[in-house]
């Protein structure tokens, strides 16, 4: 165990001095990333300052948040990719240093690594002296799989998770653990994208086991003192089917679908989060959680539209998306305390648009109508925005 404890040490030691990445199909992490940057495509090494402005956190990490961050890229085709950004929030609230870098080996696959770190102090001036931090290193090694079917993808990729955190302010819980807990989980993942005459698809395959008892950290009693009831050794799955159905007039239907089953009370990072701008949006975020259940999205979205080919600026390539959603999810969990409600369902209906100017600037603004009530008190309705400016 000792031994065990040393490498885990260690591994966190170097995710901070590299700057290490956040995994892609990861589950939930506190860490707001820059996602939302358009990358480069040239070849080169871009160091891009950036401002972004968001207000989908949680109220316990403040949910109106402004970030400065620096991306530096390294874009090499069929080579080496490297994308570090280190970010801290204004209010002094989040500081983080987050990044992902992936190897094309000779033989075709490539080793990437997702990792990050952050610092979370509580929003609410009641709570300010509750601090509280996370880590995370995630090594995957991508297989492309053969084109069995003309213009099908598909692919495998084999990863491990190795994670720490001590809050779950990210979980809208004023909860600070005496000691933090470590997650150990081997995972494996399938992807299949194809485009037909209906237009673009996309589903994939996430499976997650956790041994558990790895290290002192990764036990039961450790979880328990975050989650009553969570169990150190589990399997969970999560399947995602993304559909483009083109209609007439350049208009087109986005559809998502996303079920999680697990066979125990995971740990509160890993449950399936209903709430916020990527799963419920018109409801705060993380608003409901468990260990099974899902959700869908539907999205009709209007032609595209250019301002800057109307006044004959096209060089500066601009783009709006307008579109109507209608979201709903339910979650249920197990091992559930007897006066807490097994199963949550969120639904609601609104607009969003998507704007972006080049490669410097995007905002994604979605308002969304609840028409199932929030289990807990909130606003009828809410907006939610991500603004990045970038250089």
């Amino acid at each position: 165990m000792k031994e065990i404890h040393f490498i885990l040490l260690s591994l966190k030691l170097l995710l901070i001095i590299f700057l290490l990445p956040i995994p892609s199909f990861a589950q939930e992490w506190p860490v707001i990333a820059p996602q939302e940057l358009i990358p480069k495509k040239e070849e080169g090494v871009y160091f891009r300052p950036y401002v972004s402005m968001h207000d989908y956190g949680t109220t316990l990490e403040n949910d109106n948040r402004y970030i400065v961050g620096l991306a530096v890229e390294k874009v090499r085709k069929d080579y080496f990719n490297l994308n570090l950004n280190i970010i801290n929030s204004v209010e002094g609230t989040q500081q983080a240093y987050t990044g992902i870098t992936d190897f094309l080996l000779p033989w075709g696959d490539t080793f990437i690594t997702y990792g990050g770190w952050t610092s979370l102090r509580s929003g609410l001036a009641s709570q300010m002296d509750m601090e509280g931090e996370a880590w995370q290193i995630s090594p995957r090694y991508l297989i492309p799989l053969p084109e069995i079917i003309k213009g099908v993808i598909n692919s495998v990729e084999l990863g491990l998770d190795i994670k720490e955190t001590d809050n779950l302010f990210d979980q809208r819980a004023t909860v600070l653990a005496p000691l933090p807990e470590q997650i150990f989980q081997l995972n494996g993942f399938y992807e299949v994208d194809f485009t037909d005459f209906m237009g673009d698809t996309d589903a994939s395959i996430l499976l997650v086991y956790s041994p558990g008892g790895v290290s002192e950290a990764n036990s039961d009693a450790r979880f328990q003192t975050l989650r009553q009831n969570a169990r150190s050794n589990y399997f969970y799955g999560e399947f995602n089917f993304n559909k483009n159905f083109n209609l007439p007039l350049n208009f087109y239907l986005f559809e998502q679908f996303d079920y999680q089953f697990s066979t125990a009370a995971l740990p509160d990072q890993e449950q399936l989060d209903l709430g916020g701008w990527e799963t419920i949006r018109g409801y705060d975020e993380s608003l409901a959680s468990g260990d099974q259940g899902f959700f869908f999205n539907s999205e009709l979205h209007f032609p595209l539209f250019s301002f800057t080919k109307l006044i004959n600026m096209e060089k500066f390539n601009d783009e709006v998306d307008f579109f109507l959603f209608i979201d709903y999810g339910r979650v249920f969990s197990l091992d559930q305390l007897p006066e807490l409600s097994p199963s949550l369902s969120l639904g609601s209906t609104g607009f969003g648009v998507n704007y972006s100017l080049m490669t410097n600037f995007y905002i994604r603004y979605f308002f969304g109508f609840q028409f199932i009530e929030a289990p807990v008190q909130q606003s009828d309705n809410r907006g939610h925005i991500l603004m990045v400016l970038s250089f």
